[in-house]
Protein backbone atom coordinates (compact mmCIF):
# COMPACT_ATOMS: atom_id res chain seq x y z
CA UNK A 1 0.00 0.00 0.00
CA UNK A 2 1.34 3.41 -0.96
CA UNK A 3 2.45 5.74 1.81
CA UNK A 4 -0.04 8.42 0.69
CA UNK A 5 -2.92 5.95 0.88
CA UNK A 6 -1.87 4.93 4.39
CA UNK A 7 -1.76 8.54 5.48
CA UNK A 8 -5.21 9.16 4.02
CA UNK A 9 -6.65 6.13 5.81
CA UNK A 10 -5.10 7.15 9.13
CA UNK A 11 -6.39 10.71 8.74
CA UNK A 12 -9.86 9.41 7.91
CA UNK A 13 -9.90 7.13 10.94
CA UNK A 14 -8.77 9.96 13.20
CA UNK A 15 -11.53 12.25 11.89
CA UNK A 16 -14.09 9.50 12.43
CA UNK A 17 -12.99 9.01 16.04
CA UNK A 18 -13.12 12.75 16.72
CA UNK A 19 -16.61 12.85 15.23
CA UNK A 20 -17.77 10.01 17.46
CA UNK A 21 -16.41 11.77 20.54
CA UNK A 22 -18.22 15.01 19.64
CA UNK A 23 -21.49 13.15 19.00
CA UNK A 24 -21.13 11.28 22.29
CA UNK A 25 -20.48 14.39 24.34
CA UNK A 26 -23.38 16.19 22.69
CA UNK A 27 -25.72 13.28 23.39
CA UNK A 28 -24.68 13.10 27.04
CA UNK A 29 -25.15 16.83 27.51
CA UNK A 30 -28.59 16.59 25.99
CA UNK A 31 -29.59 13.56 28.03
CA UNK A 32 -28.47 14.78 31.44
CA UNK A 33 -29.96 18.19 32.11
CA UNK A 34 -29.19 19.93 35.40
CA UNK A 35 -32.85 20.77 36.02
CA UNK A 36 -35.50 18.07 36.56
CA UNK A 37 -37.88 19.60 34.02
CA UNK A 38 -35.25 21.17 31.77
CA UNK A 39 -35.87 21.21 28.04
CA UNK A 40 -32.50 19.60 27.42
CA UNK A 41 -33.57 16.12 28.57
CA UNK A 42 -33.42 13.92 31.64
CA UNK A 43 -31.92 15.31 34.87
CA UNK A 44 -29.42 13.50 37.07
CA UNK A 45 -32.06 13.37 39.79
CA UNK A 46 -34.50 11.54 37.50
CA UNK A 47 -32.12 8.68 36.71
CA UNK A 48 -30.35 8.49 40.07
CA UNK A 49 -31.38 5.98 42.70
CA UNK A 50 -29.69 8.07 45.40
CA UNK A 51 -31.56 8.76 48.61
CA UNK A 52 -30.46 11.05 51.41
CA UNK A 53 -30.71 11.02 55.17
CA UNK A 54 -30.07 13.40 58.09
CA UNK A 55 -28.43 12.20 61.28
CA UNK A 56 -27.30 13.82 64.52
CA UNK A 57 -24.67 12.39 66.88
CA UNK A 58 -24.27 13.80 70.39
CA UNK A 59 -20.77 13.62 71.86
CA UNK A 60 -20.60 13.48 75.67
CA UNK A 61 -16.93 12.56 76.15
CA UNK A 62 -14.26 15.27 76.23
CA UNK A 63 -11.55 15.49 73.56
CA UNK A 64 -8.67 17.75 72.54
CA UNK A 65 -7.96 16.48 69.02
CA UNK A 66 -10.21 16.09 65.98
CA UNK A 67 -10.00 13.73 63.00
CA UNK A 68 -12.51 13.91 60.12
CA UNK A 69 -12.39 11.56 57.14
CA UNK A 70 -15.05 11.89 54.41
CA UNK A 71 -15.42 11.55 50.64
CA UNK A 72 -17.65 14.09 48.89
CA UNK A 73 -19.15 15.75 51.96
CA UNK A 74 -18.38 19.35 52.93
CA UNK A 75 -16.82 19.73 56.38
CA UNK A 76 -17.50 22.81 58.49
CA UNK A 77 -17.01 23.73 62.15
CA UNK A 78 -19.48 25.78 64.22
CA UNK A 79 -19.58 26.98 67.81
CA UNK A 80 -22.41 26.00 70.16
CA UNK A 81 -23.44 26.60 73.78
CA UNK A 82 -24.97 23.14 74.05
CA UNK A 83 -23.57 19.64 73.83
CA UNK A 84 -20.99 18.78 71.21
CA UNK A 85 -22.81 17.24 68.27
CA UNK A 86 -22.23 16.15 64.69
CA UNK A 87 -24.95 16.82 62.13
CA UNK A 88 -24.75 15.14 58.74
CA UNK A 89 -26.71 15.19 55.50
CA UNK A 90 -25.43 12.27 53.45
CA UNK A 91 -26.41 9.59 50.99
CA UNK A 92 -28.54 6.97 52.67
CA UNK A 93 -26.05 4.18 51.96
CA UNK A 94 -23.17 6.06 53.61
CA UNK A 95 -21.89 4.67 56.89
CA UNK A 96 -21.23 7.43 59.43
CA UNK A 97 -19.33 6.74 62.63
CA UNK A 98 -18.61 9.13 65.49
CA UNK A 99 -16.50 8.15 68.49
CA UNK A 100 -14.04 9.50 71.01
CA UNK A 101 -10.96 7.33 71.26
CA UNK A 102 -8.41 8.39 73.82
CA UNK A 103 -8.47 12.16 73.62
CA UNK A 104 -9.49 12.32 69.94
CA UNK A 105 -12.87 12.84 68.29
CA UNK A 106 -13.03 10.65 65.18
CA UNK A 107 -15.67 11.26 62.50
CA UNK A 108 -15.80 8.99 59.44
CA UNK A 109 -18.15 8.86 56.50
CA UNK A 110 -17.70 6.19 53.83
CA UNK A 111 -19.66 4.02 51.40
CA UNK A 112 -21.29 0.94 52.85
CA UNK A 113 -22.51 -0.42 49.50
CA UNK A 114 -21.57 0.53 45.95
CA UNK A 115 -24.44 1.48 43.64
CA UNK A 116 -24.35 2.05 39.90
CA UNK A 117 -25.70 5.48 38.80
CA UNK A 118 -25.39 6.74 42.36
CA UNK A 119 -25.13 10.44 41.42
CA UNK A 120 -25.15 13.31 43.90
CA UNK A 121 -27.84 15.90 43.17
CA UNK A 122 -27.87 17.42 46.67
CA UNK A 123 -25.07 19.04 48.65
CA UNK A 124 -23.97 16.69 51.41
CA UNK A 125 -22.13 17.75 54.53
CA UNK A 126 -20.66 16.89 57.91
CA UNK A 127 -21.07 19.76 60.41
CA UNK A 128 -19.29 19.79 63.76
CA UNK A 129 -20.95 21.88 66.50
CA UNK A 130 -18.39 22.33 69.27
CA UNK A 131 -18.74 24.00 72.69
CA UNK A 132 -14.95 24.27 72.99
CA UNK A 133 -12.94 26.55 70.72
CA UNK A 134 -9.35 26.18 71.95
CA UNK A 135 -7.68 22.84 71.20
CA UNK A 136 -4.07 22.24 72.21
CA UNK A 137 -3.85 19.18 69.98
CA UNK A 138 -4.26 18.84 66.21
CA UNK A 139 -7.14 18.78 63.74
CA UNK A 140 -6.89 16.54 60.66
CA UNK A 141 -9.40 16.71 57.81
CA UNK A 142 -9.27 14.34 54.82
CA UNK A 143 -11.76 14.74 51.98
CA UNK A 144 -11.88 14.05 48.24
CA UNK A 145 -14.33 16.51 46.69
CA UNK A 146 -15.79 18.11 49.79
CA UNK A 147 -15.06 21.70 50.84
CA UNK A 148 -13.48 22.45 54.23
CA UNK A 149 -14.23 25.56 56.29
CA UNK A 150 -12.72 26.27 59.71
CA UNK A 151 -13.73 29.73 61.02
CA UNK A 152 -11.74 32.17 63.14
CA UNK A 153 -13.51 31.21 66.38
CA UNK A 154 -11.22 28.17 66.73
CA UNK A 155 -7.56 27.56 67.53
CA UNK A 156 -5.50 24.37 67.35
CA UNK A 157 -2.04 23.08 68.14
CA UNK A 158 -1.56 21.77 64.58
CA UNK A 159 -3.65 21.54 61.42
CA UNK A 160 -3.55 19.10 58.49
CA UNK A 161 -6.04 19.39 55.63
CA UNK A 162 -5.96 17.06 52.60
CA UNK A 163 -8.36 17.53 49.68
CA UNK A 164 -8.55 16.61 46.00
CA UNK A 165 -11.04 18.89 44.26
CA UNK A 166 -12.59 20.47 47.35
CA UNK A 167 -11.87 24.07 48.33
CA UNK A 168 -10.47 24.96 51.76
CA UNK A 169 -11.22 28.17 53.66
CA UNK A 170 -9.28 28.53 56.91
CA UNK A 171 -9.40 31.39 59.43
CA UNK A 172 -8.51 29.59 62.67
CA UNK A 173 -5.29 30.20 64.61
CA UNK A 174 -2.69 27.46 64.91
CA UNK A 175 0.10 27.61 67.46
CA UNK A 176 2.16 25.02 65.60
CA UNK A 177 2.37 23.92 61.96
CA UNK A 178 -0.22 24.02 59.18
CA UNK A 179 0.04 21.49 56.33
CA UNK A 180 -2.41 21.61 53.41
CA UNK A 181 -2.43 19.41 50.30
CA UNK A 182 -4.83 19.80 47.38
CA UNK A 183 -5.07 18.83 43.72
CA UNK A 184 -7.50 21.12 41.90
CA UNK A 185 -9.02 22.53 45.07
CA UNK A 186 -8.34 26.15 46.00
CA UNK A 187 -6.85 27.12 49.37
CA UNK A 188 -7.80 30.38 51.10
CA UNK A 189 -6.19 31.46 54.37
CA UNK A 190 -7.55 34.58 56.04
CA UNK A 191 -6.17 36.09 59.27
CA UNK A 192 -4.39 32.86 60.15
CA UNK A 193 -1.68 32.87 62.81
CA UNK A 194 0.71 29.92 62.82
CA UNK A 195 4.26 28.82 63.49
CA UNK A 196 4.73 27.61 59.90
CA UNK A 197 2.52 27.00 56.87
CA UNK A 198 3.13 24.54 54.02
CA UNK A 199 0.67 24.39 51.10
CA UNK A 200 0.93 22.09 48.07
CA UNK A 201 -1.50 22.13 45.14
CA UNK A 202 -1.55 21.03 41.51
CA UNK A 203 -3.92 23.43 39.71
CA UNK A 204 -5.54 24.91 42.79
CA UNK A 205 -4.97 28.59 43.60
CA UNK A 206 -3.56 29.72 46.96
CA UNK A 207 -4.73 32.97 48.54
CA UNK A 208 -3.30 34.23 51.82
CA UNK A 209 -4.43 37.46 53.43
CA UNK A 210 -3.49 39.02 56.78
CA UNK A 211 -1.35 36.04 57.81
CA UNK A 212 1.11 36.10 60.70
CA UNK A 213 3.56 33.21 60.22
CA UNK A 214 6.51 33.15 62.59
CA UNK A 215 8.67 30.83 60.53
CA UNK A 216 8.24 29.80 56.88
CA UNK A 217 5.26 30.32 54.58
CA UNK A 218 5.80 27.74 51.82
CA UNK A 219 3.60 27.50 48.71
CA UNK A 220 4.09 25.05 45.85
CA UNK A 221 1.87 24.56 42.78
CA UNK A 222 2.00 23.47 39.16
CA UNK A 223 -0.48 25.76 37.40
CA UNK A 224 -2.06 27.26 40.52
CA UNK A 225 -1.62 30.97 41.25
CA UNK A 226 -0.26 32.36 44.54
CA UNK A 227 -1.55 35.57 46.11
CA UNK A 228 -0.22 36.95 49.41
CA UNK A 229 -1.62 40.20 50.79
CA UNK A 230 -0.95 42.26 53.93
CA UNK A 231 0.90 39.46 55.72
CA UNK A 232 3.95 38.76 57.87
CA UNK A 233 6.30 35.79 57.59
CA UNK A 234 9.71 34.69 58.80
CA UNK A 235 10.48 33.56 55.24
CA UNK A 236 8.43 33.10 52.08
CA UNK A 237 8.78 30.53 49.30
CA UNK A 238 6.59 30.60 46.19
CA UNK A 239 7.32 27.74 43.78
CA UNK A 240 5.20 27.27 40.63
CA UNK A 241 5.54 25.96 37.10
CA UNK A 242 3.11 28.09 35.09
CA UNK A 243 1.27 29.67 38.01
CA UNK A 244 1.58 33.40 38.71
CA UNK A 245 2.62 34.94 42.03
CA UNK A 246 1.40 38.26 43.44
CA UNK A 247 2.75 39.53 46.79
CA UNK A 248 1.50 42.88 48.14
CA UNK A 249 2.04 44.73 51.42
CA UNK A 250 3.95 41.90 53.08
CA UNK A 251 6.86 41.98 55.56
CA UNK A 252 9.33 39.09 55.41
CA UNK A 253 11.96 38.91 58.13
CA UNK A 254 14.45 36.77 56.23
CA UNK A 255 14.55 35.45 52.66
CA UNK A 256 11.89 35.61 49.93
CA UNK A 257 12.39 32.85 47.34
CA UNK A 258 10.54 32.77 44.02
CA UNK A 259 10.91 29.82 41.62
CA UNK A 260 8.97 29.52 38.35
CA UNK A 261 9.14 28.24 34.78
CA UNK A 262 6.69 30.46 32.90
CA UNK A 263 4.76 31.97 35.81
CA UNK A 264 4.67 35.75 36.15
CA UNK A 265 5.75 37.49 39.38
CA UNK A 266 4.51 40.80 40.77
CA UNK A 267 5.81 42.17 44.09
CA UNK A 268 4.47 45.44 45.49
CA UNK A 269 5.01 47.40 48.73
CA UNK A 270 6.88 44.47 50.22
CA UNK A 271 10.07 44.21 52.29
CA UNK A 272 12.39 41.29 52.98
CA UNK A 273 15.96 40.87 54.15
CA UNK A 274 16.91 39.16 50.88
CA UNK A 275 15.35 37.96 47.62
CA UNK A 276 16.23 34.99 45.45
CA UNK A 277 14.52 34.56 42.08
CA UNK A 278 15.07 31.67 39.67
CA UNK A 279 12.69 31.79 36.68
CA UNK A 280 12.78 30.78 33.04
CA UNK A 281 10.36 32.82 30.93
CA UNK A 282 8.07 34.36 33.53
CA UNK A 283 8.61 38.11 33.95
CA UNK A 284 9.37 39.66 37.36
CA UNK A 285 7.88 43.06 38.17
CA UNK A 286 8.72 45.04 41.31
CA UNK A 287 6.89 48.09 42.65
CA UNK A 288 8.39 49.80 45.71
CA UNK A 289 10.08 46.62 46.87
CA UNK A 290 13.13 46.56 49.10
CA UNK A 291 15.72 44.05 50.32
CA UNK A 292 19.34 44.23 51.42
CA UNK A 293 20.43 41.51 48.99
CA UNK A 294 18.76 40.58 45.69
CA UNK A 295 19.81 37.79 43.34
CA UNK A 296 17.82 36.96 40.18
CA UNK A 297 18.61 34.42 37.48
CA UNK A 298 16.43 34.15 34.35
CA UNK A 299 16.54 32.86 30.79
CA UNK A 300 14.14 34.99 28.73
CA UNK A 301 12.21 36.68 31.53
CA UNK A 302 12.22 40.47 31.84
CA UNK A 303 13.01 42.08 35.21
CA UNK A 304 11.60 45.54 35.76
CA UNK A 305 10.16 47.93 38.32
CA UNK A 306 11.25 50.00 41.29
CA UNK A 307 13.14 49.54 44.55
CA UNK A 308 12.72 51.74 47.61
CA UNK A 309 16.45 52.28 48.17
CA UNK A 310 19.66 52.34 46.15
CA UNK A 311 21.69 49.23 45.38
CA UNK A 312 25.09 48.25 44.07
CA UNK A 313 24.06 46.61 40.78
CA UNK A 314 25.77 43.75 38.97
CA UNK A 315 24.21 42.50 35.71
CA UNK A 316 25.08 39.88 33.13
CA UNK A 317 23.19 39.27 29.88
CA UNK A 318 23.71 37.82 26.41
CA UNK A 319 21.21 39.72 24.27
CA UNK A 320 18.91 41.50 26.73
CA UNK A 321 18.85 45.28 27.23
CA UNK A 322 20.04 46.55 30.63
CA UNK A 323 18.98 49.76 32.35
CA UNK A 324 19.76 50.19 36.06
CA UNK A 325 20.50 53.22 38.28
CA UNK A 326 23.97 54.24 39.36
CA UNK A 327 25.36 52.39 42.37
CA UNK A 328 24.23 53.73 45.72
CA UNK A 329 24.54 52.45 49.28
CA UNK A 330 25.78 49.05 50.45
CA UNK A 331 22.81 46.81 49.49
CA UNK A 332 23.45 44.57 46.48
CA UNK A 333 21.45 43.46 43.43
CA UNK A 334 22.75 40.78 41.05
CA UNK A 335 20.71 39.99 37.90
CA UNK A 336 21.74 37.32 35.37
CA UNK A 337 19.72 36.76 32.19
CA UNK A 338 20.20 35.36 28.68
CA UNK A 339 17.72 37.26 26.50
CA UNK A 340 15.58 39.01 29.10
CA UNK A 341 15.58 42.79 29.51
CA UNK A 342 16.35 44.55 32.81
CA UNK A 343 14.84 47.93 33.66
CA UNK A 344 15.11 49.06 37.29
CA UNK A 345 14.67 52.43 38.93
CA UNK A 346 14.67 53.78 42.49
CA UNK A 347 11.21 54.89 43.64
Amino acid sequence: MKRSVKIALIAGLFCMLVGLVIVGVTAINGLFDSEPDGEGGISVKQISNTKYTDKTFTVKDSFDAISVEVASEDVKLFTTDGDNRIEVHVQEDKRVSVEVKGDRLIVKCDNENFKMFNFDYEETYVHLYLNKTDFDDRIVVDTASGDVRIPKDFSFGEMIVNTASGDSYIEADVSGNVVMNAASGNVTLLGLKASSVSINTASGDIKAESLDVKEQLYMSSASGNHTVTSSKAGSLVSDTSSGDTNVTGTNIDMIFKRYAASGETKIKDTVSDSFEGDVTSGDIEFEKYDAHKIYIETTSADVEGSFKSGKRFSTDTTSGDIKVPADEGSDTCRIETVSGDVNIKIA
